[in-house]
């Protein structure tokens, strides 16, 4: 009778722990920060859905398809209608689809999903889309981000080999490529690469843990320390990203890949300067770059639900699993600091003069699709 007791007390005093350690965790919603026409995404039974901006531009559409963006048949629709949102089946998880679309005005559109649809990788996404300032856009299904590759399923690995990635590019540490190997399909060539950005031994990062174990919430403040952090990639690590820039300038590397484990902060943080390179507007890369919360949604609020039952606060926690724009921000402002812009930092640090971006915006754009408008400036997170 005793030990029944006991356990009794016991579980009344894990399960108060429990509930009050969940009182000091609040979810978090994100919303998308790249403001498209036609948000396309791919379901998991492969089928493709389709939601227009409410406007007279969609007040009617017709949509063709093809396996490349450069092989759209643009002389039959697969559909057309009003229909918003839009759900077309019969479809597998064979091939990726990219689609043109005329809208009500006339205007042609390419779209596709942003976000590939893996089941077992984070954040896995295409950067093709993305308005550049001199009025084109980034081509799709030419670099792709995510996080680490290591619990890919057999499903993931099928769908990775129809994006025909040539290259993959890892910016993990020696200790995160022990723990977590990455998982390529049988039989298909990829060119791998490492490119550790940081300390390539992990004693870098360990350091950073040690740092946010001790950390007292009423005196640390963890987006500050993020901040500094993305200062100090430009200001001691910019050279390690040279190689990275090298390969993505090299057309025949393409399509390619680059992840750490996150998939968002070496990983954002290179994005960002593929897209410098390119030409894309700092707002732009601001709300591509945000938008890892937006598809880390889930994970952010599990790992925060976690945390805070360990005794983590909340306040320490969140600020090291979401992105936020103080991080870019604190980049650009130390490119800035260090080679006067942004266009001579490029040239200085990793040999992009005015004439070499000339030819490699020359390949990796096309002519506007007009799909993406901007960015959502309050780049809103909700509490729920």
């Amino acid at each position: 009778m005793k030990l029944y007791s006991l356990i009794i007390l016991l579980l009344g005093v894990s399960t108060l722990l429990i509930l009050t350690a969940c009182s000091r965790y609040q979810k978090l919603s994100f919303e998308k920060t790249l403001v498209e026409s036609v948000y396309v995404e791919r379901t998991n039974d492969g089928d493709y859905l389709f939601s227009f901006k409410p406007s007279k531009e969609f007040e009617s559409y017709k949509i063709y398809k093809g396996n490349k963006p450069n092989n759209i048949d643009w002389s039959t629709p697969i559909a057309s209608g009003s229909e918003n949102p839009l759900r077309l089946t019969e479809f597998d998880f064979s091939d990726r689809y990219f689609f043109g679309i005329i809208n009500s005005k006339g205007e042609r559109i390419i779209a596709s999903e942003r976000l590939i649809p893996m089941e077992n990788a984070l954040n896995f996404r295409d950067l093709g889309g993305i308005p550049t300032t001199d009025g084109r856009v980034v081509k799709w299904g030419t670099f792709y981000r995510s996080g680490k590759l290591s619990t890919l399923s057999n499903r993931d690995l099928d769908y990775f080999k129809t994006l025909g990635i040539k290259t993959v590019i890892d910016f993990r540490d020696d200790e995160e490529i022990k723990k977590d190997p990455n998982r390529y399909p049988e039989n298909h060539i990829v060119e791998r690469i490492r490119i550790p950005i940081g300390d390539a031994s992990g004693n870098m990062q360990r350091e950073l843990k040690k740092t946010i174990k001790k950390a007292n919430p009423d005196n640390f403040d963890s987006e500050l320390f993020v901040a500094d952090v993305m200062r100090q990639f430009v200001d001691t690590f910019a050279f390690q990203y040279k190689p990275f820039l090298e390969i993505v300038a090299t057309p025949r590397k393409t399509p390619l890949l680059f992840h750490c484990t996150a998939g968002k902060d070496r990983t954002g943080l290179g994005s960002a300067l593929i897209l410098l390179m390119l030409g894309v507007d700092q707002d732009l890369i601001l709300g591509d770059y945000l938008m890892s919360n937006f598809y880390r949604n889930n994970k952010i609020n599990k790992t925060l639900r976690k945390s805070t039952l360990v005794g983590v606060d909340q306040k320490i926690a969140q600020p090291l699993v979401e992105v936020k724009s103080s991080y870019l921000a604190a980049a650009f402002e130390a490119m800035e600091k260090k080679h006067g812009s942004i266009e001579r930092f490029l040239e200085v640090e990793y040999d992009l003069t005015p004439e070499r971006l000339i030819e490699i915006r020359d390949y990796y754009l096309i002519s506007n699709d007009n799909n993406i408008e901007g960015v959502r400036k309050e780049m809103a997170i909700k509490g729920t």
